[in-house]
């Protein structure tokens, strides 16, 4: 059964019931279905054909979440709008839809969403049938360390993540509210939010993550998804406030490296149950563990998961034993479509994340970095992550971002972007980081006014490396 199909029938069993809520309206899982069916039926009377790509500049959840069903509905692949760079790399869009924000201007027909579009309409709803490898999503890559690629999720994929996602949703325990603080163009956010509502789970949204603790204790969400960073952006903010938040009962984050004392500080300024992930666009989640659950290992991202192949390589692409680090690479029955390494026939390509990392023989995770931010340090090697970290434990920084740059005589020199809550020094800094890793103290700190960083949180490694040059 689609995805679609699941979502219309928790309409069927309690039209009444929340489906989405944000910006202080709630659309409830009836309003879902009639918004669906009123928009498919609109946008199949426009003619396109199936598999066409329409954009989508949609800031509202609901309207977004409704037109992106009404498109899966008609067989057409939706493409949230992210940059005219993005854009320049799909085929050419048949439609265009925005809410009278950014135009996706490469359309062949740009159109305006209005409310009328969400009334009762008399144009019946299509009934198109769809093979499950066709095309029904277009999510961006993170752009971390450059433009971001296209992964094209099929029907099937898209209907098998949803059951995977929803597996993971129940180590939360029996809920009913998730806020999920996940842009819904992102992968993740997107996923989480229709296996939620697939399986009759209302889903928040917050306008930001300042807005994240009021919206939790106002709607009583039992459950956070978050990125690692919107996670330290809430600890910090809840070390300041300290709204009661009874209702949290898991929080689940992921994307990047987790310290321990950012567990040790959620868990106690937020909840007790703070679930790990790893995963990607490309393939999904791909382990997962409960923090606390078993012995911390610095760099622990969870177990792999059952439905999942994952192996550490070496340079020279040997299989290394269990326990052993080198490159990852991943593959899944759920994966999207990415154009990854080429794979016999009838087997699924390897998914290279561009992580480095050791799998024990119990299956554990765990990463090492990113291998293009391993730094080579006069022999040692360091994620730059690692040094980020060291330098947000300062109690003046607020934010930091590290990277290797290539010196005069070719050997690496770490320097750093921060911003900071006060004033302090760059000798201080460099003190307080080389306590942890004293090969590893920046040459160099800029304070800087924001770190640049993307819909997820990561950082734009490309954006901070023009500032730090």
């Amino acid at each position: 059964m689609r995805f679609t199909d699941l979502i219309s029938y928790q309409a069927l069993l309690e039209p009444s019931k929340p489906a989405i809520v944000a910006g202080g309206k709630i659309v409830t899982f009836g309003m879902l279905e009639h918004a669906v069916r009123s928009l498919s039926g609109r946008i199949h009377a426009l003619g396109l054909q199936p598999g066409s790509l329409v954009g989508l500049s949609i800031e509202v959840p609901s309207r977004h979440v409704a037109l992106s069903l009404a498109l899966a509905r008609c067989g057409l692949v939706s493409v949230p709008y992210a940059s005219a760079a993005t854009l320049s790399q799909l085929p050419p869009l048949a439609l265009g839809l925005s809410d009278g924000g950014l135009v996706v201007g490469s359309a062949a027909i740009n159109l305006v969403v209005t409310d009328e579009w969400f009334a009762p309409s008399e144009q019946p709803v299509p009934d198109v049938a769809i093979a499950d490898d066709a095309d029904c999503r277009v999510f961006m890559s993170s752009g971390t360390t450059g433009t971001p690629k296209p992964i094209f999720q099929s029907f099937g994929g898209m209907d098998a993540q949803a059951q995977v996602v929803a597996n993971h949703h129940l180590l939360a325990g029996r809920v009913s509210r998730i806020l999920c603080a996940m842009p819904l163009k992102s992968a993740w956010g997107y996923r989480s939010t229709i296996a939620a509502l697939a399986n009759g789970i209302a889903v928040y949204f917050a306008a930001g993550t300042a807005d994240i603790p009021m919206t939790l204790a106002a709607y009583g969400c039992e459950y956070l998804i978050c990125s690692v960073y919107q996670l330290q952006e809430l600890v910090r903010l809840q070390s300041e406030t300290m709204i009661p938040l009874p209702s949290l009962a898991a929080v689940c984050t992921g994307g990047s490296l987790v310290p321990a004392e950012l567990v040790r500080s959620a868990q106690s300024l937020l909840c007790s149950r703070i679930i790990l992930i790893y995963g990607s666009s490309e393939v999904g989640h791909s382990a997962l563990e409960v923090a606390g659950m078993h012995p911390w290992q610095d760099g622990a991202t969870g177990f792999v998961t059952p439905w999942t192949e994952m192996e550490a390589i070496a340079e020279d692409g040997r299989v290394l034993p269990r326990g052993e680090t080198g490159e990852l690479r991943v593959r899944s029955f759920a994966q999207a479509r990415f154009g990854g390494q080429p794979a016999p026939d009838g087997e699924l390509p390897w998914f290279y994340p561009g992580d480095r990392g050791s799998i024990s023989p119990d299956g554990r995770l765990t990463i090492s970095g990113r291998t293009v931010d391993i730094l080579n340090i006069g022999g040692t090697k360091l994620s730059s992550e690692r040094i980020e970290h060291a330098l947000k434990r300062h109690p003046m920084v607020i934010d930091a971002g590290v990277m290797g740059v290539a010196d005069r005589q070719g050997l690496t020199e770490v320097r750093a972007a921060v911003t900071v809550r006060g004033a302090v020094a760059e000798a201080e800094l460099r003190s307080f980081v080389a306590t942890s890793f004293p090969v590893a103290a920046p040459q160099m700190i800029k304070i800087v006014a924001a770190i640049p960083r993307g819909d997820t949180g990561k950082i734009l490694r490309e954006e901070l490396r023009a500032l730090l040059n």
